[in-house]
């Protein structure tokens, strides 16, 4: 239940709310709305509800100040007891333990009397059911009639155990006198909001007998609840003078009638919009169901993965809890959980609206179940219970290379480690490249490379990732990817091929020797994409100047030389040409020879023949083209989200 004091942000939005045909105006509420003190229920039946002392009761009306009950939930000789509504012992008939008093509007016939009470009753036209009390359910003929107004009814109640009751809606009077009266079955309870006055600035406030509650009443024609937490106090549009009653009614015609033409507009435009988007969802559906029958179908074929209870995934990730959420992607959210044997899963769960999000799914599921690989992410299974799709991977512990490398986790990453971790991508991309068919990942970068405690590279995120069918060098395709890793011959030809990710592997390269953020507007313009920058620094020498001081390669000449050597690889993978690039095994063997020669701590040999200043002169022209692409993409991007759809 929300504090009263939020009420009227929700009120706002969400009030006032209905049971039925029936509006509850403020302070009653059903849960969203009202204040905590006036909290109403509304059952199956549609029926509203108040509850007393432990006891469900039918409202029969209701206002911003009042509300009527039946005191009785069946018309019986001995259910409506006058002790549970402590009419006596109060001159304010305040119902214990609530912040209701009964109406001294109410007039009241008691019966069950004591044999020595000498009043009577002259039921008057009106008191409807009165009679049913001897004539249906044989009560017997003692009773005891007046108005709560009458404190002298005190003292005949305490002679009688149960009651039917009557409000009055004119001056209360006796039941004894034989006047045309208004009334309505049922016993009255005001409303008393606890605290100090909250009534809107055109409402009067009446304050309780004890000064601890009040009400709040419109006045000066004005309608409504009367609370400045609630609606306040309006016109009311239908009170037209005598006088201009012409005037008034030709104004509400034509306001009635340009509402009604807005009204018809706007319906007509909501429907079409409802109609396209429904037709939309439904092809959505058709599809998803499609995509997912085909995930059951790759996972029923495949033997390391398995099918999840959504139950378990929910107790796994304590209902999905913030504090468990790992990251946010383009099309979903990954959990940390752990399962009931113990083990520790990531959990990614996609978002069922998004088309491409599904084909995600597809696509990686599909990845997944034909690989697997020492420094690839292992898929657990899923879950197409409901909605949303699960799926769980392992729990690699320990971040990503960026997280690492911009210092988000830990403090340094030594030299050893970065060359380990290069080589292990190296490698896995090398075992993807080399299947048949092969798979081109398309979205190389370090934040899609997980460490584990020992530092060991697992590449995940293969939501992008094709398995090319094709006799072909390359495929076409639309560039999708992260903007400062894509291939800018990719993103000018739409020709996919492998040394797409050779060349998003070279950036990875670079940001292991520098540290330094892939896109980055502070740069100078020339240096804004990470891969101009290498481009430049490497072919004219001053690489030195931009390399991560936390490796003091000046300190120690078998780290800097070891870093030239990656820096050529480097440079190699991140030329424009495609043709001009090694393949993704040749750099791992390049890398794996400087990874051994690191463990040995010597200064490793080139085992190209090319040297700095030779590549520099062959890729004078490569490095140009790129830089101007580049640096076009870089600009056209600077407002825009740096991960494409």
């Amino acid at each position: 239940m929300l504090p009263w004091r939020r009420v009227p942000l929700c009120y706002c939005h969400l009030c006032p709310e209905t049971c039925g045909h029936t509006v509850i105006p403020y302070p009653f509420g059903l849960g969203k709305c009202g204040l905590p003190a006036f909290q109403l229920q509304c059952n199956d039946q549609s029926q509203l509800l108040v509850w007393l002392n432990k006891t469900d009761f039918r409202v029969l009306s209701i206002t911003s100040q009042t509300i009527a009950i039946n005191p009785m939930r069946e018309f019986s000789c001995g259910y409506a007891n006058i002790e549970f509504f402590n009419f006596i012992g109060e001159s304010n008939y305040a119902i214990p333990g609530s912040s209701y008093n009964i109406s001294r509007r109410n007039a009241l016939m008691m019966y069950k009397c004591d044999p020595s009470s000498s009043c009577s009753c002259d039921i008057q036209p009106g008191f409807d059911g009165a009679s049913n009390l001897e004539r249906v359910y044989n009560c017997p003929r003692r009773y005891c009639c007046g108005s709560l107004q009458d404190h002298s009814l005190l003292s005949l109640m305490r002679n009688c155990t149960s009651f039917v009751s009557w409000t009055l809606h004119s001056q209360p009077i006796n039941l004894l006198i034989p006047v045309q009266i208004q009334v309505q079955y049922g016993l009255e309870l005001e409303a008393w909001v606890p605290g100090p006055c909250t009534c809107a600035a055109n409402a009067k406030c009446n304050l309780s007998d004890d000064g601890r509650s009040h009400q709040c009443h419109c006045e000066n024609g004005l309608v409504g609840d009367g609370f400045a937490t609630g609606l306040g106090c309006h016109a009311n549009v239908s009170s037209c003078r005598h006088e201009s009653f012409v005037g008034c009614t030709r104004n509400l015609v034509l306001l009635s009638a340009g509402l009604t033409a807005g009204t018809i507009i706007v319906v007509v435009s909501i429907l079409a919009i409802i109609l396209l988007h429904r037709r939309k969802r439904a092809f959505q559906d058709v599809q998803s169901r499609r995509d997912i029958k085909q995930i059951e179908g790759l996972l029923c074929n495949h033997s390391v993965t398995k099918v999840f209870a959504y139950k378990d995934l929910e107790k796994a990730t304590k209902g999905f809890c913030d504090q468990y959420k790992l990251g946010n992607g383009a099309f979903g959210t990954v959990y940390a959980g752990k399962l009931s044997d113990g083990r520790l899963v990531a959990v990614k769960r996609i978002n069922y609206r998004y088309m491409q999000g599904i084909q995600q799914v597809v696509n990686e599921v599909k990845v997944l179940t034909a690989v697997k690989h020492q420094n690839l992410v292992q898929l657990l299974g899923c879950c197409l219970e409901y909605g949303d799709p699960l799926l769980v991977y392992e729990y690699v512990p320990n971040g990503t290379l960026a997280e690492h490398l911009q210092k988000v986790r830990g403090t340094h990453l030594t030299w050893s480690r970065r060359v380990n971790i290069a080589t292990e991508t190296a490698q896995a991309l090398t075992y993807l490249h080399s299947l048949d068919p092969p798979i081109y990942h398309r979205d190389v970068k370090s934040s899609n490379i997980l460490l584990d405690l020992n530092f060991t590279s697992k590449v995940a995120d293969f939501g992008l990732s094709r398995l090319i069918f094709t006799e072909n060098s390359h495929i076409s395709t639309v560039p999708q990817g992260t903007p400062g890793y894509l291939d800018p011959q990719y993103q000018q030809s739409f020709h996919l091929s492998e040394k797409s990710d050779v060349y998003s592997f070279g950036v990875v390269l670079v940001e292991i020797m520098t540290a330094l953020k892939v896109v980055d507007f502070t740069r100078d313009k020339s240096e804004v994409n990470l891969a101009n920058l290498a481009l430049a620094r490497i072919g004219n020498g001053t690489l030195d100047d931009v390399i991560d001081p936390s490796l003091e390669a000046g300190k120690n000449p078998q780290v800097r030389a070891m870093i030239q050597v990656v820096a050529e690889i480097a440079y190699r993978c991140l030329s424009y040409d495609k043709d001009a690039r090694p393949t993704i095994k040749e750099v791992f063997q390049e890398l794996e020879f400087v990874r051994n020669e690191t463990r040995k701590s010597k200064v490793p040999r080139l085992s190209f023949d090319r040297s700095r200043s030779q590549l520099w002169n062959s890729r004078k022209e490569s490095s140009a083209r790129i830089q101007s692409v580049s640096c076009s993409s870089a600009d056209e991007s600077r407002e825009s989200s740096f991960r494409t759809a």
